[in-house]
């Protein structure tokens, strides 16, 4: 409604892009621009609002793909995707709670006879704040209440990514097209694991070595490759007599190499642990990378000339001087409840889906059977989902009953003995109520006088046995084609 003058149009343009208040870039807003114009992808992330050099960049960009130079964006790939963990949409509740807070206080202000003498709390009143963040965590569409039948549909719950809720898509506009399996959800969105019904690709899960970085975007494990050889890397944690730095990434065998002549000469070797290299979509792009399972000689060489390897989506055959990463394993492309499938490779797609959904169905029995069959993954998940409990230190058990166990550990000090004694006590949970009504209950699995080492499981519970997720029991079956009729049914 504003008469179409220059002072207008220009009030207009600055309150969208310039105004601090209103407009922000935001650091990860930066480095996908910086990334898209071809610049370093951490130069001025401080920079948070639209510079008139910036204006130039997308016009020349827009231009350029008018002529066919350049690439427009692919709106389902993961690096133009990123995760929106709690604390950012917590914040973003919390800002609308402050605006409506400042709101008031300046009405208030405003109305105030005596300013001279108010006091903060006449003026300030922090029920629009608190009442957004309890509108938060009690009526937002992603505020769930914990899936707590089993270990396994608790951790899947917890790794769970939605497109839907505030600022999402909706179930009724989500085409196809946003609910495929993309090629950069390899090893970072499970491809297997969703929902059969209106939610089918929009609610996923975290592939198994998937980490989220410090903007929002999925990246997945690699190892290097240097001139067709395998190099695995570490990170120093420890430098001991070498001239490493502490967080130092080295090459494993220098160290090793290192560590060996230390041994020898009584000096204090480097302590280390693995350092993968994680790469997002965007960076995976640039690369040809390798899949695990690539045959390797001793000297971590590969053995084939040509190999299958992808690059930038495709599936390609690669000279092996090209491959510049392979995989860390081939259960990184699915996640956890997947990753529990024996025989995953044989399954029907359908049928995996089914199953991986299905296991997190499971209640806890009263006597709990590991699999005879597993896939490795079974210990991991248990000791990863909190269920059983595990030694901080090591030691020896000292005294066991239903309800906890102490273990009576040595104080190391300077690779000595000392002769301080302390223990450890372990509390255990004991017949409490889940959220789906089934039962946590845990029970100690060692005896009085057993020897214990830091990571160990000293106390089973629910759908667990001797440390190992059992979410079932071990049937034998039989299984025979019928005339065909159960072509593709499940076992």
């Amino acid at each position: 409604g504003d008469p179409p003058t220059i002072s207008t149009a220009w009030n207009l343009f600055y309150g969208m892009f310039f105004d601090e208040r209103k407009f922000d870039f935001s650091r990860v807003g930066r480095l996908k621009f910086n990334i898209k114009m071809g610049y370093e992808q951490y130069d001025n992330l401080d920079e948070q609002i639209l510079t008139p050099k910036d204006f130039f960049d997308v016009i020349r960009y827009v231009l350029k793909l008018k002529r066919n130079i350049g690439d427009a964006d692919d709106i389902d790939h993961l690096g133009n995707r990123r995760v929106r963990a709690v604390g950012e949409l917590l914040e973003n509740q919390f800002r609308v709670g402050l605006v409506r807070m400042e709101r008031a206080i300046k009405e208030k202000m405003s109305i105030h006879q005596e300013m001279q003498t108010a006091m903060p709390r006449d003026l300030i009143n922090a029920k629009p704040v608190t009442a957004a963040v309890r509108e938060f965590f009690g009526s937002s569409q992603l505020s769930q209440f914990m899936d707590q039948t089993n270990p396994l549909s608790e951790i899947t719950h917890k790794r769970r990514l939605s497109a839907l809720g505030p600022g999402g898509l909706s179930r009724e506009r989500a085409g196809f097209e946003v609910r495929d399996v993309h090629p950069t959800h390899y090893g970072r969105i499970c491809p297997i694991e969703t929902p059969e019904g209106p939610n089918i690709g929009l609610i996923s899960s975290l592939s198994c070595y998937a980490r989220i970085n410090q903007f929002g975007f999925i990246e997945s494990p690699y190892r290097k490759v240097a001139n067709s050889q395998v190099v695995d890397f570490v990170r120093i944690s420890n430098s001991g007599n070498t001239e490493f730095r502490i967080g130092d990434h080295v090459a494993k065998r220098d160290v090793e190499e290192l560590n060996k002549k230390l041994v020898e000469t009584s000096g204090k070797i480097a302590e280390y642990e693995t350092y993968p290299f994680y790469l997002s979509a965007w960076e995976e792009d640039k690369h040809t990378i390798g899949q695990a399972n690539i045959e390797l000689d001793e000297n971590m060489q590969i053995v084939s000339e040509r190999v299958a390897a992808r690059k930038a989506g495709d599936f390609i055959l690669s000279h092996r001087d090209e491959i510049d990463y392979i995989d860390v394993s081939p259960k990184q492309l699915v996640s956890v409840a997947a990753s529990l499938i024996p025989f995953l490779e044989n399954d029907d797609a359908n049928r995996a889906l089914m199953g991986s959904n299905m296991q997190r169905q499971a209640v806890p029995l009263l006597r709990a059977e590991a699999p005879f069959v597993g896939t490795g993954m079974e210990r991991v998940t248990a000791q990863d989902s909190g269920a059983v409990v595990v030694t901080r230190r090591d030691g020896v058990v000292d005294s066991v009953d239903s309800e906890r166990i102490i273990i009576r550990v040595d104080h190391q000090q300077d690779g000595n003995l000392s002769r301080e004694v302390t223990a450890d006590i372990y509390q255990l949970v004991k017949f409490k109520r889940s959220n789906q009504n089934t039962c946590i209950n845990q029970k100690p699995i060692v005896s009085v006088g057993q020897r214990v080492q830091k990571g160990d499981v000293i106390a089973d519970g629910p759908c667990t046995d001797r440390g190992e997720l059992a979410l079932g029991r071990n049937v034998l079956v039989a299984f025979m084609p019928w005339r065909g009729y159960n072509f593709e049914d499940a076992i």
